[in-house]
């Protein structure tokens, strides 16, 4: 994987939160955790990122176009709800920015003084490290989950646009002339579309960005489980394990 493509991943992901996060703003989430609210914007940018994809294909636009300008778009939503929205600094009662801040040490600090949840954050790093390598280096095995959802994302990458697909004895009784077909042609198309979205603003088909989301997906969902847990009111030492418990699962 060279840079280019390495960038082009990174600015997607980092899109995807930025649409969660100003989706989440909007609604009126201000006060969630920040683990909490990184995983959940993350899944919520998931969705946005999939449906925006659509309504661009519906309105005629190619895949590759619509997926960088909604790159842009996710990270102007990005800048916006760090400045102003969820990530907003604490404010006076006079509404100015608190320029001096409490004094009482801030969770991260506090993760990093406890010698457990440090041994507990590095294995969840290795776990997480393998599934990223995984990712970046294993060709896509064809077994029933990935060839369903990686077929499509394939063929749309490479037609350039997201177009449906028809059931697949339909299809071959036919004639099995133009288009795409397949056997779960009715299963939800969110997921296949956000596996082409990252391959397309890599340049075309690329294994690697496609797979990559599985690793993000794991790591959101490590975040939502320990800021669930801190929201619930307990310790930051059974919130870091129960993401490490998740992360750690063999899947």
């Amino acid at each position: 994987m060279n840079f280019v493509t390495a960038s082009s991943i990174v600015a997607a992901t980092a899109a995807t939160v930025g649409l969660g996060a100003a989706l989440l703003s909007l609604l009126g989430f201000k006060s969630l955790s920040k683990s909490l609210l990184l995983g959940v914007s993350y899944g919520a940018g998931v969705v946005v990122a999939a449906k925006l994809i659509k309504l661009s294909s519906y309105l005629g636009f190619a895949l590759s176009t619509s997926s960088w300008t909604i790159v842009a778009l996710g990270l102007l939503a990005g800048i916006w709800t760090w400045q102003g929205g969820i990530f907003r600094r604490p404010r006076s009662e006079h509404g100015a920015a608190s320029l001096n801040p409490s004094p009482t040490r801030s969770p991260g600090q506090s993760l990093l003084r406890d010698p457990l949840i440090i041994a507990l954050l590095s294995l969840l790093l290795v776990h997480v490290s393998i599934t990223l390598f995984n990712n970046f280096t294993r060709p896509i095995f064809p077994w029933d989950a990935f060839t369903t959802w990686m077929y499509r994302a394939k063929a749309w990458t490479l037609h350039d646009s997201i177009t449906a697909m028809a059931y697949a004895p339909e299809w071959i009784a036919a004639g099995g002339e133009g288009g795409y077909a397949i056997y779960a042609n009715d299963y939800p198309t969110a997921l296949s579309i956000y596996a082409a979205f990252m391959a397309a603003v890599s340049g075309g088909w690329n294994e690697p960005a496609a797979s990559v989301p599985w690793s993000l997906a794991l790591i959101a969902a490590c975040c939502v489980t320990h800021g669930s847990i801190v929201a619930a009111g307990l310790s930051q030492r059974m919130a870091v394990l129960g993401a490490y418990f998740l992360g750690s699962l063999p899947i």
